[in-house]
């Protein structure tokens, strides 16, 4: 699984949470964070 996927179901997932580039990466762990950009992510952020 790519890690655009992995975000993507995570999303999908959480809907009703909000998550920034942090905790995502660290959640997912993928490193090096903001390496994915993803359309129609807006008021994405930390809870």
């Amino acid at each position: 699984m790519t890690n655009s996927e992995l975000v993507l179901d995570f999303i999908k997932d959480h809907r009703n949470q909000l998550y920034c580039d942090d905790c995502l990466s660290e959640v997912l762990h993928i490193q090096p964070r903001q390496q994915i950009t993803i359309d129609n992510a807006k008021g994405v952020g930390c809870n």
